[in-house]
């Protein structure tokens, strides 16, 4: 679209182009807020059983908690969950796998979770998310990483290049663990347990194992469902920016009526020297995709500058694909009007053409 056509309608295509770009930064916020939480949600469900349940238990006498009597399945798959252990500086939650019947479906961005010959011979490994590299070392070609000043083997990494909802992630086998941190297990009055299957159901083990635990041990259920709603379901923030979208494509629906107007003169022209309205509607288009793809390329540099300047990230080229989507959807939308417009302008109407062309 040349300079001296843009010119040629300076009200209409500047209402229009500044509509576009209200619309264009709205649906990139929200496509890529909208991405970035299916991604998140996607990646916590790989480390989420088909069947779960949590049970926080907590002895109501001066008695410890006894790990046998809470935790032993031998169907499903136990693990006690944010417990506490230092790293570094800082102190992180963990999960500790103690009744062990199944292989977990944890994804790992690399290497492996431990294997049947680490387990029966207690060997200290870990899996770490990525957020803990800057605390792995070297020895040798071996990756560790100390836990309460003990030292374990890094085997493995969660991570994901789409999302950093698993990078803090710290998994154990109960059977890996250092006798310092069994013994601290040992002597705890208060437990968060995850019962997790992809086969068994989990809520009737754990409703059975209810019938047989000490009368000093109380407990809160979270059922699986519940606990499943846990997960990132927040899609508030892209729905507020699709509205603005949907407000913007409106408001630049009502300016094409403004837009098809300024150029009456041209389209009864065309109409007189023989173009048909197949023709005329393909020239229109081919305008308002021009104003659309330099309003969305002026959007991107704004949405790109805002970040540069704040540190906010809030594009996700990976929901580029659907913005190009709605921007062509949205091209349709605005030109509705100027296409039963066109119908209604007759060729008599050049008669009082300003001589623009």
């Amino acid at each position: 679209m040349k300079i001296r056509k843009f010119n040629r309608y300076p009200l209409s295509n500047t209402f229009m182009f500044i509509g576009l770009i209200i619309a264009f930064i709205a649906v990139i916020c929200g496509s890529s807020i909208y991405t970035r939480i299916e991604m998140e949600n996607k990646e916590i469900k790989n480390f989420r059983y088909n069947n779960e349940a949590v049970v926080n238990f907590y002895s109501q006498s001066e008695e410890s908690l006894n790990l046998s009597d809470i935790a032993t399945s031998k169907d499903i798959n136990v693990e006690i969950t944010l417990f506490a252990m230092s790293v570094g500086k800082y102190t992180r939650v963990v999960d500790i796998a103690y009744s062990y019947n199944e292989e977990p479906s944890y994804i790992l961005k690399s290497g492996t979770l431990p294997s049947k010959e680490d387990i029966n011979n207690g060997r200290r490994v870990v899996n770490v998310g990525e957020d803990l590299l800057e605390d792995v070392y070297v020895k040798g070609d071996t990756e560790y990483i100390k836990f309460d000043g003990i030292e374990y083997e890094v085997i493995g990494y969660f991570g994901s290049e789409n999302s950093d909802v698993l990078d803090s992630i710290i998994y154990f086998v109960y059977e890996c663990l250092d006798p310092y941190h069994k013994e601290i297990l040992s002597n705890q009055d208060m437990l968060d347990l995850r019962f997790g299957s992809n086969y068994n159901d989990a809520i009737e083990e754990v409703s059975a194992l209810f019938g047989n635990i000490p009368p000093n041990v109380e407990y809160s259920f979270e059922d699986a469902e519940n606990f499943s709603n846990m997960i990132s379901n927040d899609h508030e923030k892209d729905m507020y920016f699709f509205m603005v979208y949907a407000f913007a494509i409106c408001i630049c629906i009502i300016i094409s009526e403004l837009w098809i107007c300024e150029r009456m003169d041209e389209i009864a022209i065309l109409k007189t020297v023989g173009l048909s309205i197949k023709n005329i509607v393909k020239r229109l288009y081919a305008s308002i995709l021009g104003i659309m793809c330099l309003a969305l390329l002026i959007s991107y540099i704004a949405v790109f500058a805002f970040y540069r300047v704040t540190g906010n990230e809030v594009v996700n080229m990976s929901g580029f694909v659907l913005v190009a989507v709605i921007m062509i959807l949205s091209s349709v939308l605005v030109l509705l009007v100027p296409i039963l417009k066109i119908k209604t302008i007759e060729p008599a109407k050049c008669i009082n053409s300003r001589g623009n062309y």
